[in-house]
């Protein structure tokens, strides 16, 4: 945990209680280590979606992003989900 707290300069009570909620939901888990509690991700495809939002949260401010169609424009929009 003691790596989140560096990397996000947040406060060590804030890290523990988000990994806390993300433990609860299911997104990590977590083993103790000594008096350490090591966390890692439980799947490698919440890994890829971290990986997207920290290299979107990199980006600079007003990037050009791709169009975003109102639901409307979707081809499935006013169909009834599968």
């Amino acid at each position: 945990m003691h790596e989140l707290v560096e990397a996000t300069a947040a406060p060590q009570p804030l890290v523990s209680q988000h990994l806390r909620v993300l433990k609860g939901a299911g997104v990590v888990w977590s083993r103790r280590r000594g008096r350490e509690i090591a966390y890692a991700l439980t799947d490698d495809h919440i890994a890829h979606i971290v990986a997207d939002a920290v290299s979107h949260a990199g980006e600079p401010a007003g990037a050009k992003q791709p169009p975003v169609h109102p639901a409307s424009d979707h081809p499935s929009a006013g169909r009834e989900p599968a």
